[in-house]
């Protein structure tokens, strides 16, 4: 009898359960990104941690498909200022050989999918790092303070990433 009353239990759990789970939706953000064909967002980046970079860049890549699935074509930047513009350097005291080498091929991959990368020259000056070891794909700019002034004038959303 028990064992009866279990199975009925059972089988009414899932039954009410089944709609509920069927009517679950994914995540999607499409109320933030209404109207929008193109969302355009400037990466203020000052990490001295290969591995928090890497962390990002992987968030932001996510986010490239993220908008893209959701008919929005990225306009990404990222500015690398501080102690991060010797991360993107060859031989970095911050940087093992494995983390320079995931770095450049994140960047090599990021780039591929539009994204645009550049140092500052200031930060690089401070830091005491040779422009010519920059990785590839990062474009050496005179001051990133200057660029996230300008990008945000030109309608770029800001966000940093300390």
């Amino acid at each position: 009898m028990s064992r009866i009353i279990m199975c009925l239990l059972v089988l009414v759990c899932v039954t009410i359960s089944t709609p509920a789970l069927a009517t679950q939706k994914v995540p999607n953000d499409h109320r933030a990104l209404a109207g929008m064909t193109t969302g355009k967002a400037v990466f203020d980046v000052n990490i001295s941690s290969a591995q928090s970079m890497l962390m990002f860049f992987n968030v932001i890549e996510k986010t490239v498909v993220t908008l893209k699935d959701q008919g929005v074509k990225p306009d990404f930047i990222i500015t690398l200022r501080g102690a991060a513009v010797s991360i993107v350097s060859k031989d970095s005291e911050f940087n093992s050989e494995e983390d320079e080498t995931a770095l450049i091929k994140k960047i090599s991959d990021l780039k591929q999918q539009g994204v645009y990368f550049e140092a500052c020259n200031v930060a690089a000056d401070l830091f005491a790092v040779d422009t010519a070891d920059l990785f590839p794909g990062v474009v050496l700019v005179g001051n990133t303070f200057a660029s996230l002034i300008g990008y945000q004038n030109q309608g770029y959303a800001l966000i940093p990433l300390y």
